[in-house]
């Protein structure tokens, strides 16, 4: 499978590249296992990170429950909080 990948800084030791349109999140050359909905969770607050970053704080760093769900179309909160917490849980390792 081709991936296009794209590059981008996760913090100041580690590498990041993604793939949108596979789900693919590759950190440090390992990929994360996430499922789509986990990826799509993960990938936007990372861009709302990099968006706080490169306004130098001045922009708005958290994301409501409500945009996360409309983002990636899950209903309940509580579903949304559980796919959190799997990437969360993922992510850590």
């Amino acid at each position: 499978m081709e991936l296009q990948l794209t590059p981008g800084p996760l913090s100041a030791h580690q590498q990041l590249e993604h793939d949108d349109q596979h789900h693919k999140l590759i950190i440090n050359n390992q990929v994360a296992s996430l499922s789509p909905r986990e990826y799509t969770l993960t990938i936007a607050l990372l861009r709302q990170r990099k968006k706080w970053q490169d306004s130098g704080g001045q922009a708005i760093l958290c994301m409501s429950v409500a945009s996360l769900m409309q983002i990636t179309g899950i209903r309940s909160p509580g579903v949304l909080m559980r796919h959190l917490s799997n990437a969360g849980a993922k992510l850590a390792a």
